[in-house]
């Protein structure tokens, strides 16, 4: 039998603990801070990176007298049978008999991680919050110039109320009226039970269908010889045979065609009225809530009602109710994509307007508060807005109910993988990843799992998939500084440079990190670059990029670009390009003769040689 963790949002255990990511007491003392605790007195357990090593991970701090703010522990954990901790959202599976748990918890504590697997500890495993602590270094400082510091603020001496100008006492106290719950206002009938109101409800579906079948009774009548058929009437004889006078079965089947008639038209009537009193009756309790929110906001959410309709919230029509129930103001996973038949109200717009405003304002009260559950279940629930229920939860640390939101409703996977990655859940991140064809992504959490080897295949994936781009600069980043593998990485980009659209980028990239790896080697890989590795119409840019290098190069390296440039640019300007001359300036930056020395070359070589005529009207030069 495998013993595994699920994950189910509906689980939520008792927090009892906290496990918290980081392999340094800085990072753990950091988010300790947040909980404004005291720490005398907690339970910590060092948890490895992995099975296979020593090395810190995380630690597992047990809470003793005082428990943090919900929303303050980034990865609460709960106790089962009192020594074997798991995250609150995840259930054991297969689930173990009391017999089977005392069998396999043999340790003091034991600790099951999504990720680092099963973990057991003695009792002297067990270390204190002290012991992460070191005293500092003393450091000998002059305190002859300390600043004395910010001045202690005065003593308060009386506190007292700003009273608004024309306020009476009668107004602070609200007229001496106190605020009841929706269920308790003034003129209210005591609510029915449910079972009263689901007889209600099936009164009203039988009369539906009676209505129904008086019509579809009237239509079979209709057929039927001796009935009224258009003003006429038809015997035995065959339809459309006129006869010169009425029988007692013509009057007898007339008489009971008007009073089937009338009973039907009365009860069509009775039911419409009935249902018409149910909308009558739903419009009193909007304005009963949009009251209470003017009074009690947080007890008028409780019975607020969704706005608009959403296909896959739900599933059937449930019986209608003229009143409002009372709801669990906390956001649920569970009942938001659940299929159970749903209730809704068909509000006008003017409510819709006044009430969306009147969510939104609790919203935000929420989010100061920093309940963001009750935010999310307003936006969620109420405003059907799951994409800013997700945010909430993300904001709030609540990373696996914002995923599943984001996978499940809004299609949205990339942002599902970021969360279950803050939340720890990697191996879930992992898996959207690799079905999106994020390799990169993919190897960064296998690392950051110190699963070395998938790591590898994944950035190999990565480089392939950008070197079918042809994304030169982005397959050298990837082997440089995931891979770990500078030397192929220049390879790439010496590729790159041959054959690829990115070709001065992919060399002044080559050039940093080839001398990076080996400096001493470096002049003699330019002229490899130079001799063997540079197309004749790259020729020009090469020597621009060396020269714009120099500055980064040691002596050899910048000797070796101003020989190569040299070697360039003499054949050129001997051929008459004389705008070649410009390239000098940037090989000798230091010599102040240069720009005079090629003013006067340039001069003497534009000079217009004299020409002589003989007799036979030929030119020649002297």
């Amino acid at each position: 039998m495998e013993l595994q963790l699920s994950y189910n949002p509906q689980t939520r255990h008792k927090t009892n603990a906290a496990f918290l990511r980081g392999n340094s007491a800085e990072q753990w003392f950091r988010e300790m801070n947040d909980w404004q605790i005291p720490l005398k007195g907690l339970t910590c357990f060092l948890l490895p990176e992995h099975k296979n090593t020593m090395t810190p991970g995380g630690l597992l701090v047990i809470f003793k007298d005082h428990v943090p703010a919900p929303g303050k522990i980034s990865h609460p954990y709960g106790a089962i049978n009192g020594n074997l901790f798991i995250p609150v959202d995840a259930t054991l599976t297969p689930a173990l008999s009391p017999e089977e748990m005392r069998t396999l918890l043999i340790w003091h504590v034991q600790v099951f991680h999504p990720v680092i697997g099963f973990v057991g500890f003695d009792k002297e495993d067990q270390r204190a919050i002290s012991s992460f602590l070191a005293p500092g270094h003393a450091r000998e400082r002059s305190w002859d110039y300390a600043h004395p510091g910010i001045p202690p603020l005065a003593h308060l001496h009386t506190i007292s109320v700003a009273m608004p100008e024309q306020l009476e006492l009668t107004d602070l106290l609200n007229h001496g009226q106190i605020t009841l719950p929706l269920s308790e206002l003034p003129g209210k009938k005591p609510r029915r039970s449910l079972f009263m109101r689901f007889i209600d409800w099936m009164v009203r579906c039988f009369l539906r269908f009676l209505l129904a079948m008086f019509n579809i009774v009237s239509f079979l009548l209709r057929g039927v010889p001796g009935t009224l058929v258009h003003g006429h009437y038809a015997d035995a004889g065959g339809p459309g045979k006129r006869v010169s006078r009425r029988s007692g079965a013509d009057e007898e089947n007339e008489t009971k065609h008007v009073v089937s008639t009338g009973l039907r038209q009365t009860l069509h009537k009775w039911i419409e009225k009935t249902l018409g009193d149910i909308e009558e009756r739903r419009e009193s309790e909007l304005d009963r809530l949009l009251k209470m929110f003017d009074k009690d906001g947080d007890e008028a959410l409780k019975f607020a009602i969704p706005l608009g309709e959403d296909p896959a919230l739900g599933r059937g029509m449930a019986p209608q109710y003229s009143r409002l129930s009372r709801q669990d103001t906390n956001f649920n996973l569970g009942k938001l994509l659940g299929s159970r038949p749903v209730d809704t109200w068909a509000t006008a717009e003017s409510y819709k307007t006044l009430l969306t405003r009147k969510y939104e304002q609790q919203a935000a009260k929420a989010l100061e508060e920093g309940d963001h559950r009750k935010a999310a279940y307003i936006y969620a629930h109420l405003l059907r807005n799951l994409h800013r229920a997700a945010t909430v939860l993300e904001e709030g640390r609540f990373y696996h109910e914002a995923a599943a939101l984001y996978m499940d409703r809004l299609g949205q996977p990339v942002k599902a993988a970021e969360c279950f990655e803050k939340g720890g859940l990697l191996l879930e991140a992992i898996n959207i990843y690799k079905k999106l064809e994020k390799y990169e992504k993919t190897g960064d959490l296998y690392k950051q799992l110190s699963q070395e080897k998938p790591a590898q295949q994944y950035f190999q994936l990565a480089v392939d998939a950008a070197m079918h781009k042809k994304d030169h600069l982005e397959a050298a980043r990837i082997l440089q500084h995931k891979s770990g593998k500078p030397e192929e990485a220049c390879e790439v980009l010496l590729d790159g440079w041959q054959h690829g659209n990115q070709d001065k980028d992919c060399l002044s990239q080559y050039l940093h990190l080839a001398k990076s790896i080996d400096e001493d080697s470096f002049p003699g890989k330019m002229r490899i670059i130079y001799e063997q590795k540079t197309p004749k119409h790259k020729i020009d840019h090469l020597v621009e990029i060396f020269l714009a290098s120099r500055k980064s190069m040691n002596e050899a390296a910048q000797h070796t670009a101003v020989e190569i440039a040299f070697e360039v640019i003499s054949p050129q300007i001997a051929a008459g390009r004389e705008e070649k001359l410009s390239v000098l300036k940037k090989m000798l930056p230091d010599d102040k003769e240069l720009s005079a020395d090629i003013y006067r070359y340039t001069t003497q070589q534009r000079q217009v040689k004299p020409t002589v005529r003989t007799n036979q009207g030929q030119d020649h030069c002297p």
